[in-house]
């Protein structure tokens, strides 16, 4: 009888300690759970082509517990995915005390070109850590005029005095090697600009660039083409040239159409409507290709004969 009880009493002790253990287990699964999400640079997503040498980066902090607040962030970025996870670092901001979910990339001094791509984590009032955001990238534009190896053209169907019968378009063909890694589209113009490749538009901007003071700087687009192209193939870079703001209408129907220079005056020449764009091609075996604007592109008029 004695060793019957002491038999049952071990067995309870037994589903006694397990069941203490299976509760432990579920109290620490239930500890805080921290995550990072929304992460973007200058309040965008993985821009491509901004001019910004040191983008604000934000993030978005989420945890399954009330009243879990940040209180520190890691920042790491690298010039690529692969340097990020080997922790070849552009920059690491260290264990920053802060609640603040945004903070200045202030690595290695960025240029024209730099890819960035960059995580972070945080950590709560408790000591809790996240993991590591997945990360996201930015790029940046060219940011001197000696970056742009494109030329100005225009149309020879349009004068500074009288309104051409249609719009221009403007076409370059080029033939790509294999191995495609990046294809980079840089495109501004006086007046309204479509680009396309091998005929289907680029982007879904309309009345691109915008209004700027042109005597002092222009807006140019920047977009990220590398799926547009067939590699190892002959491909076409168009782009539609629109009037714009450039274009004013006549004050009366005997003046006619007049052209306004980027500093207001009427002068000929320099208020014609024009473009300058330029693609950038990376390759895998790390050598570049650039197609840009310039006297040896193919124009006529297009199919649009008003634009505004």
């Amino acid at each position: 009888m004695s060793t019957l009880f002491s038999l049952r009493s071990r067995v309870s002790l037994a589903f006694f300690v397990a069941a203490m253990g299976t509760a432990s287990t579920a109290g620490a699964a239930a500890g805080p759970q921290l995550s990072v999400s929304g992460l973007q640079t200058d309040g965008l997503i993985a821009p491509v082509g901004i001019s910004d040498l040191t983008p604000k980066l934000s993030w978005i902090d989420t945890a399954n517990s009330v009243g879990a607040v940040q209180a520190a962030y890691e920042i790491q970025a690298a010039g690529s995915a692969a340097d990020l996870a080997a922790g070849q670092l552009l920059w690491d901001s260290g264990k920053v005390q802060s609640s603040a979910q945004n903070a200045r990339y202030l690595g290695i001094a960025l240029a024209s070109h730099s890819f960035v791509t960059w995580h972070v984590r945080f950590w709560d009032g408790t000591g809790a850590v996240s993991a590591w955001s997945a990360s996201t990238t930015f790029q940046i534009g060219l940011t001197q005029p000696s970056d742009w190896t494109a030329e100005w053209i225009t149309s020879p169907s349009w004068t500074s005095t009288a309104s051409a019968a249609a719009m221009p378009l403007f076409a370059k063909q080029f033939v790509t090697n294999s191995g495609i890694v990046s294809a980079v589209l840089y495109v501004s113009g006086i007046g309204i600009v479509v680009p396309s490749i091998n005929g289907a538009d680029v982007g879904t901007a309309v009345l691109a660039p915008g209004s700027s003071n042109s005597a002092a700087h222009l807006a140019y687009s920047t977009f990220d083409v590398t799926s547009m192209l067939t590699a190892g193939s002959s491909n076409v870079l168009g782009i539609a040239l629109g009037l714009g703001n450039r274009f004013v209408q006549p004050d009366s129907a005997a003046q006619g159409y007049r052209y306004v220079s980027p500093s207001g005056a009427t002068t000929p020449e320099t208020g014609l409507p024009r473009t300058i764009a330029q693609l950038e091609i990376t390759y895998s075996n790390r050598t570049t290709t650039t197609i840009a604007t310039d006297a040896t592109w193919q124009t006529t008029l297009g199919p649009t004969t008003v634009s505004a």
